[in-house]
């Protein structure tokens, strides 16, 4: 009975202190309702525990899951029967997209819009987006298409950007079938989507495409996978807002190679430890800290070392592909000849800086940059879930300005 009792005892004490654990939050004092941020830090810190017990139960991988959470919470919202747009479902030159139409068709050809989700490369569809997409067509009465492109680990780099840009390009040379002028089209995306929004434009600058794309939204976008330790990771991987150092280095690994890589190879990433040292050397100076305004920079910042081995620590088709342009788009040489950009960022996003340094880039390249930084805000502040808050409403209305801007749309 002792031992049986002196059992019990311990899963207790295992039990109030893993419960402790989860209800500790660090919450950033500006939010007012702190409440209202808890249960997405819960939520990601308790994520990992509760997909492997998914998994042990029968409910698939953590990725499996991941998949289904994404098209739940697309479906939080079902389609008004009295919406002023008919989505169909379609293929744009063999790739699936939502094509979204005003009813009233257009004296003139009006503007688009071509949208790719978030989701780290891996989850998330056209379906998970359908609120967004659908509220952009009938807030500004244009044709909108969400691209449904292929996910990793199934299809790894490039695919993703080659399904986006073939969408877009089937867009621009058959524009007169869907009554938008071509000269007037805007592609976007958020997180991941946002990584490939930038891709694309570069991929149609190289490719010389006319006419050129009119503007670039990019939503707390991913645009390189060298530092993991920037000042807003450092900052604030310590929230659990549920993009982390080690979840993003999971979202980069999948769509780099197709395999999530295990335990060591993580935590080399985590350590920017995983390229060598001459490919450090060569890129930190698009990293440097002191690109950004010292606003930003917290207190405690420690800045991140950049000191490889002498050989690629992963594997060279990896150090290859994070270097690639396509992949990490803040790495280009150059930035000249890409549209104008509205940007979007979130204080407490570990990808806060991804942004910053990105738009410190696209300015000195000359581009035109409108930038909406939102405080307090998180990564995926701009989802379906929350689209009660006056966050999401605010940087909804943000969006939809900059597409009205850019697209000339009266």
């Amino acid at each position: 009975m002792r031992c049986c009792g002196a059992r019990c005892l311990l899963l207790v004490a295992v039990a109030v202190a893993g419960l402790a654990y989860i209800a500790y939050v660090p919450v950033p004092d500006d939010f007012d309702n702190p409440w209202e941020i808890r249960p997405i830090i819960w939520s990601t810190k308790l994520g990992p525990y509760l997909f492997w017990l998914g998994e042990k139960l029968g409910y698939g991988t953590e990725l499996e899951q991941l998949r289904a959470l994404f098209e739940k919470m697309g479906d939080m919202v079902p389609p008004d029967p009295n919406s002023s747009v008919k989505m169909t479902e379609t293929e744009f030159d063999g790739v699936k997209v939502r094509l979204y139409e005003p009813m009233s068709r257009a004296e003139k050809p009006t503007g688009a819009f071509v949208f790719y989700h978030g989701g780290g490369w891996s989850v998330g569809s056209a379906r998970a987006y359908d609120y967004h997409t659908r509220s952009i067509a009938e807030k500004l009465n244009i044709v909108v298409v969400s691209v449904d492109f292929r996910l990793a680990p199934e299809h790894k780099f490039p695919a993703a950007l080659d399904d986006c840009t073939a969408a877009t390009l089937h867009l621009l040379r058959n524009a007169a079938q869907y009554n938008v002028d071509p000269n007037r089209v805007a592609i976007g995306g958020d997180s991941s989507g946002g990584n490939l929004v930038a891709a694309v434009t570069l991929k149609l600058r190289d490719l010389a495409v006319t006419p050129a794309l009119r503007l670039q939204l990019l939503i707390y976008p991913s645009v390189q996978a060298l530092d993991f330790w920037t000042a807003s990771s450092q900052q604030n991987n310590k929230y659990n807002l549920f993009l982390t150092r080690t979840r993003t280095s999971k979202f980069k690994m999948v769509y780099a190679l197709g395999t999530e890589g295990n335990a060591s190879v993580l935590h080399l990433i985590t350590q920017n430890a995983h390229l060598s040292d001459a490919t450090f050397s060569k890129y930190k100076k698009y990293l440097d800290p002191n690109l950004i305004d010292k606003s930003f920079i917290p207190d405690r910042f420690v800045p991140p070392t950049f000191k490889g081995p002498a050989q690629p620590p992963i594997s060279k088709d990896f150090e290859d592909i994070v270097t690639d342009p396509y992949f990490s788009p803040l790495l280009a040489p150059s930035l000249k000849g890409v549209p104008s950009a509205c940007l979007i960022t979130a204080e407490y996003d570990i990808l806060r800086d991804d942004g910053l340094l990105y738009k410190r880039r696209l300015e000195e390249a000359g581009v035109t940059v409108t930038h909406h930084h939102y405080l307090p805000a998180w990564h995926t502040f701009f989802k379906t879930t929350h689209r009660d808050t006056e966050i999401y409403k605010t940087a909804f209305r943000d969006i939809c300005q900059c597409l009205k801007d850019g697209l000339d749309l009266k």
